[in-house]
């Protein structure tokens, strides 16, 4: 079982991340859909302790992942997390569904990873989802922060919020309680045209 550490910024002018991005040596790859549904019992005790279990479909590839409850640091995201690739994601539903443990929450986003020789063992992933873009910064507690300052941020950027409770509280906030966050269920951010989507 591994330990994740990550944060998310909150992306405001695309143009500018973008530039900096590249100067402080990152390339983009392959922008991809990503569908994750976030299991649970009918009561919600998974998400009342702090835990978690997700399915993931990004292209032909499935994944299940469980983590743990947050720890350590708290202007970083540090949780356990164990993982696995599946063949059948159909299959691992039906499985859970036995045990009485359904979608309790989907989303949706287009995730293109940044990545740079010049900081191994660091990710930049660059994600479009309904209730706004973030770039979500992932590797070692230094790293992190010092990518964060190069690239303009400073600590109190740091979001330590999962995509499921920024989601919720968008929701909140827009009046649309909902559970299925889809990409295709509302409207798009608006931040990024199609066109500047695929130059990134």
């Amino acid at each position: 079982m591994a330990l994740e550490t990550e944060i998310k910024l909150p992306i405001r002018d695309g143009a500018a991340l973008r530039r900096a991005l590249r100067t402080a040596g990152f390339h983009p790859g392959r922008r991809r859909r990503e569908t994750n549904w976030l299991f649970d019992d009918a009561r919600g005790r998974l998400r009342r302790q702090g835990l978690l279990l997700r399915l993931r479909r990004s292209g032909t590839r499935w994944l299940l992942t469980a983590k743990g409850r947050r720890q350590g640091d708290k202007r970083l995201k540090i949780r356990p997390e164990a993982e696995s690739t599946v063949a059948d994601g159909a299959g691992v539903m039906a499985v859970l569904a036995v045990l009485e443990w359904r979608p309790r929450l989907v989303y949706e986003r287009q995730r293109t990873l940044w990545r740079s020789p010049a900081w191994p063992g660091l990710e930049a992933a660059w994600d479009e989802t309904v209730a706004g873009e973030y770039l979500e910064l992932e590797g070692g507690a230094a790293m992190i922060r010092r990518a964060a300052a190069q690239l303009g941020y400073g600590r109190n950027d740091f979001i330590t919020a999962s995509y499921p409770e920024l989601l919720r509280a968008w929701a909140r906030r827009t009046g649309h309680e909902r559970t299925d966050f889809r990409l295709a269920a509302a409207p798009h951010s608006g931040r990024l045209g199609r066109r500047q989507a695929r130059r990134r």
